[in-house]
């Protein structure tokens, strides 16, 4: 069973950045889920668009919040930060509501990045 990307973190709240502010600690989030690879496209040059439903509604997050992808590559798990490129679309809009995209550029140089473009394909759980 294949499991290329494992952990999907969820945005950070604006009462985690406050009490994080408080605490002098820097903000982390700590929840985390799977989700299902729904579409994949290229987007430009070296750039691949994708799209994840999580598994659990995400808090509303806003185009611009990253969210952490840690995913094994040859046996050695690799987290990136990767940049939410998508807004969240209304409850009663016909595109899925949970769903979330992300734009990643390819580096060439056998990357986490490349992996993605190259590897990663609909249906895949992440």
């Amino acid at each position: 069973m294949r499991f290329p990307l494992d952990v999907l973190t969820y945005p950070l709240t604006p009462a985690q950045y406050f009490r994080s502010s408080l605490t002098g600690k820097p903000p982390r989030s700590t929840s985390t889920t799977e989700a299902t690879v729904i579409s994949t496209a290229p987007n430009g040059v070296g750039a691949t668009t994708i799209r994840l439903r999580p598994d659990n509604p995400l808090h509303t997050h806003r185009a611009g919040q990253f969210i952490t992808l840690a995913l094994e590559i040859n046996g050695v798990r690799q987290q990136r930060c990767y940049s939410i490129t998508s807004a969240p679309a209304p409850a009663t809009s016909p595109t899925d509501s949970r769903s979330l995209e992300l734009t990643v550029g390819r580096s060439g140089r056998g990357s986490v990045s490349d992996y993605i473009s190259d590897t990663l394909a609909v249906g895949d759980r992440v």
